[in-house]
């Protein structure tokens, strides 16, 4: 769209058309999900490493929007085709800081919507998706006898106890408003307030924020039930069942007829 986004890709780096590919890849499917990209200019800078692959990445916000991403100089094509760090770390530059102890928020919604970008890109089939949300959530989700996200500091919960918060939010949100309204309208409102990773936000203004945009008061609570308390039992099986989702790993498909799989296939973009 208008944006644009600035790929420093030094000399002792991959193939620049590879690069340059990989980036574009990942910059549009972003794009696509928020329906533009999140701000007006960023940059993607490579930092090239030994080896064949690519090995970390990380957002900033301080001076300007920016990607560093550590590329091994020897990544053969496969692994820039494979990739998923460059796109979880482009969904950062939409969301804005939070502080250390809402990480969980900032981290689970780059692994929620990064499997899920992806796979409306043709690069993920519907049952990979399904394969690595279903093990995630198994991960993340919250025990009984344990504490809200806030409280918490493990890696399950920080990065898929926080992917399946966002999750059950985009349910809720699609389910109230028959699909009128999703994740992605919250998410675009708090760019629109000025919330973007240039920017610190209190955790209680931007749920406020988000919830005005879908017209539904569903992050915010959620926040309270299960980051500030454990007060909302999940039963997981339950709820992928009622999704259509069946069966584990490669014997994992889909049951067309199950009450709520047309939220399954809405998170796609596929029709109801």
């Amino acid at each position: 769209g208008d944006a644009r986004v600035h790929l420093a890709i030094p000399a002792a780096a991959a193939d620049p058309a590879i690069v340059r590919a990989w980036a574009e890849r990942a910059t549009q499917g972003v794009a696509a999900y928020f329906g533009r990209f999140p701000l007006p200019e960023a940059a993607i800078i490579l930092l090239p490493v030994d080896g064949k692959r690519i090995v970390f990445g990380s957002a900033l916000g301080n001076g300007g929007a920016a990607v560093q991403v550590m590329v091994g100089r020897d990544t053969p094509p496969a692994g820039f085709d494979s990739d998923w760090i460059l796109t979880h770390e482009t969904i950062h530059l939409g969301f804005p800081n939070l502080g250390d102890d809402h990480r969980w928020l900032e981290e689970g919604l780059a692994t929620y919507l990064e499997p899920i970008i992806r796979a409306r890109q043709g690069i993920h089939t519907e049952v990979e998706l399904w394969r690595e949300l279903k093990h995630g959530f198994s991960q993340g989700v919250l025990g009984a006898q344990e504490p809200g996200y806030e409280e918490s500091q493990s890696w399950a919960h920080v990065y898929w106890g926080g992917a399946f918060f966002f999750f059950l939010a985009d349910l809720e949100i699609r389910s109230r408003t028959e699909n009128a309204r999703s994740l992605a309208d919250a998410l675009v409102g708090i760019q629109a307030d000025g919330g973007d990773i240039r920017t610190d936000r209190e955790v209680e203004r931007m749920f406020q924020v988000a919830d005005r945009a879908t017209g539904v008061e569903v992050l915010g609570a959620l926040y309270q039930a299960l980051g500030q308390n454990n007060a909302r039992a999940i039963d997981l099986p339950k709820l992928l069942e009622d999704l259509g989702v069946v069966g584990e790993g490669e014997a994992l498909h889909f049951n067309e007829q199950a009450p709520h799989a047309w939220l399954r296939r809405a998170i796609l973009g596929r029709p109801r």
